[in-house]
């Protein structure tokens, strides 16, 4: 992507369109979410050894976490290019909400000294 912007050396890709074009905002969409989900994760790792709630719910957190932090990042590049894709985009993103409300709840039961 970095070719292509601010004048870069190759040519933008006719498929994207113009800066302001839906495949051109996905692809800047997915870009920004490589980066963002590594720090959410990162954040959810360093909670998850604190976890009180039971080891069923962890594995449910990471597993949630990590379909998200695989497909919400290259979903919006492949709807960039197969439009049909954006109506799957929920998905991940529904996975990784459901990890981090399951990260906020353990950490409201720590709060309140619910834990083990």
């Amino acid at each position: 992507m970095g070719l292509w912007s601010v004048d870069g050396p190759v040519p933008v890709p006719g498929f994207l369109g113009d800066y302001t074009d839906t495949p051109r905002r996905s692809m800047r969409l997915g870009h920004m979410e490589f980066f963002g989900l590594g720090i959410i994760n990162l954040l959810l790792a360093w909670e998850l050894p604190r976890f009180v709630i039971g080891r069923r719910v962890v594995h449910g957190a990471v597993h949630a976490m990590n379909f998200g932090n695989v497909f919400l990042p290259l979903l919006p590049f492949a709807a960039a290019i197969y439009h049909s894709l954006k109506y799957v985009l929920p998905f991940p993103a529904i996975s990784i909400f459901i990890a981090l409300c399951l990260t906020a709840y353990d950490m409201t039961m720590r709060r309140r000294g619910m834990g083990a």
